[in-house]
């Protein structure tokens, strides 16, 4: 049977429905054996696969996706970057993380604030259940919890509309993209750019783009993701091939919902079911190096320890 990969997936800890713990084991049922939890600027899933990465079954890959922009042509372009297999105690991770945190209290804090002030009846439910900290936005979190506690449909829908205006900008919350890649570098990850096709500016300018940021060190892109229609598969391998640029495969799974019924590792009516990609070529390639390295440092201690002049040494 098959094995495939996806590398790219969201759980609870931004936008996704699943635990860690179900995630993986969707993945595991779909015949996934490279697989990586992606959440929008969050590691929490990175502490949970911990207790997993002992499993046969599968091999899971540090993840996380990074909102950032780039002012490109003389306008701010919003783009998601993705980073993989890096160091998840880095310092500088972890304080970038935090601002990304700070400013959803910030704003979720004064969201809340205005429609208290502004809606005279607000179910408890929401002051009791509303995540500060979450990536989703307010309607989104708000939709979830009075589904959760059986707000009839109407109640709902009225409400979501009421509340629709006093949605947060979340100003400055992206990161710069030269700075994200550049901190991608320092904690030893792969930074790919996901799915191009979402990009919002015409082709020939994304084109010069991509090539602007792997001047800047970019590594790779998406070039099989649940969103692409058939052109897109061709168009984005094509790119990346010229460009010598690293290619991923993403299903982009969130949860299961029957408007775009995506699954893990195989996307939109199986227009993913990739069992190979560059991106994981490379992890292989250079985890095998790392592990020859620490050998060598091993041999070197006991050499320089017991004095083995013997000892081959390449």
């Amino acid at each position: 049977m098959e094995k495939y990969v996806d590398f790219h997936s969201h759980s609870k800890y931004s936008d996704g429905k699943l635990t860690v713990s179900q995630l993986i084991s969707k993945a595991i049922e779909n015949n996934v054996n490279y697989f990586s939890i992606t959440d929008h600027d969050s590691i929490q899933s990175t502490n949970d696969i911990k207790e997993y990465k002992v499993n046969k079954q599968i091999n899971l890959i540090n993840g996380i996706e990074l909102s950032t922009y780039i002012n490109f042509n003389n306008r701010e372009v919003l783009l998601h970057l993705l980073c993989y297999d890096f160091d998840n105690t880095s310092e500088k991770l972890q304080n970038e993380i935090k601002r990304y945190k700070h400013i959803l209290l910030i704003n979720n804090q004064q969201f809340i604030k205005k429609i208290t002030t502004s809606i005279k009846v607000i179910p408890e439910c929401i002051f009791r259940d509303y995540d500060y900290y979450s990536y989703k936005l307010p309607t989104t979190q708000i939709y979830e919890i009075l589904s959760a506690n059986c707000y009839d449909k109407e109640f709902i829908e009225t409400f979501i509309n009421r509340i629709k205006v006093y949605i947060p900008t979340y100003e400055e919350y992206e990161l710069n993209i030269k700075t994200a890649i550049e901190l991608i570098n320092d904690i030893g990850g792969i930074s790919i750019l996901a799915h191009p096709n979402q990009i919002k500016m015409d082709e020939s300018e994304k084109d010069k783009m991509i090539i602007d940021l792997k001047r800047l060190g970019l590594m790779g892109i998406e070039t099989y993701h649940s969103s692409f229609i058939k052109s897109d598969f061709e168009r984005y391998r094509l790119l990346a091939l010229k460009n010598n640029l690293l290619q991923s495969v993403g299903s982009d799974y969130h949860y299961d919902t029957i408007c775009d019924n995506i699954i893990i590792g195989h996307g939109i009516n199986n227009n993913l079911c990739q069992t190979n990609c560059s991106l994981k070529e490379y992890i292989l390639k250079r985890r095998k190096k790392n592990d020859w390295g620490l050998f060598e440092k091993i041999l070197w201690k006991w050499k320089s320890k017991y004095n083995w002049h013997w000892l081959f040494w390449r």
